[in-house]
């Protein structure tokens, strides 16, 4: 389908900055290939946009259109990309699946193991910075003040070593000063 075909909402009130629309980009041409039908040279979503039939509005998916038609140049997309739903157009309904579509109090957290994951996927995987998968696990500490709302927290560093020697030394220097060390191989 065209992707002029279909309408932003005009009523969304999200946005996206210009760096992290590049890190959008960067993750559907990333991920585009492991999915399914990736056919005629077009990009394929890992999830789906939400599309209103009635005006063929889109009520989630917007920054993904960006990134498809800004960024990578794009002008179709794949039809099983879209989720159709059938609401009355400007209702109170379709207005809260766009808002529902984004809310952050409905989803899921991050596990503990989060971390180490990450830490796997940054050796392995090339193009990592561009994803910004590290903003994930970082603590924006400036936008918090004072002793006390940071009690409780858990600090961890990742040091990438050269070899398995280097690996040891410094485990064997850091515990020696009492600090808890965690060995990650991957």
């Amino acid at each position: 389908m065209k992707i002029t075909n279909l309408n932003p909402a005009p009523y969304n009130p999200r946005t996206i900055s210009d760096e992290a629309l590049r890190g959008l980009a960067a993750s559907i041409k990333q991920f585009s290939a492991s999915v399914e039908g990736n056919a005629n040279g077009l990009y394929r979503l890992a999830t789906t946009i939400t599309v209103n039939r009635n005006g063929n509005r889109i009520l989630s998916g917007h920054q993904r259109i960006r990134a498809l038609t800004e960024l990578l140049k794009q002008d179709q997309i794949h039809d099983d990309d879209i989720t159709w739903v059938e609401l009355e157009p400007d209702s109170a309904l379709e207005k809260a699946v766009n808002v529902e579509m984004n809310n952050p109090h409905i989803a899921g957290k991050w596990t503990d193991g989060l971390d180490e994951m990450l830490l796997a996927i940054q050796i392995d995987m090339p193009g990592y910075e561009e994803l910004r998968l590290d903003q994930l696990a970082s603590l924006d500490v400036s936008s918090l003040s004072g002793e006390s709302q940071m009690s409780g927290m858990e600090y961890r560093i990742v040091i990438l070593c050269d070899s398995e020697q280097h690996q040891t030394e410094l485990l064997e220097e850091l515990e020696s000063q009492s600090l808890s060390c965690k060995v990650l191989i991957s």
